[in-house]
């Protein structure tokens, strides 16, 4: 089930990740792709921090994230 429940922000990265993929990407200047790749890097920032705000208003903490990583 886990594999079938997405939050918010997993769903809009997958959704940005699949539209850039499928489209054609033209050749960038060396500061053109600087100035994207500082972009897609503040977008995965974002995001990381959204998912750990709705992990920890679901009751995530630290404790259980510790016990998680050491199952695997």
């Amino acid at each position: 089930m886990r594999a079938t429940i997405q939050s918010k922000p997993i769903q809009a990265s997958a959704a940005i990740s699949n539209a850039e993929a499928r489209e054609p990407q033209p050749a960038l200047s060396d500061e053109e792709f600087w100035k994207d790749r500082q972009r897609k890097i503040d977008e995965f920032n974002k995001l990381c921090e959204e998912m750990s705000a709705e992990a920890e208003a679901n009751g995530l903490t630290d404790e259980i994230l510790a016990e998680i990583l050491a199952e695997r």
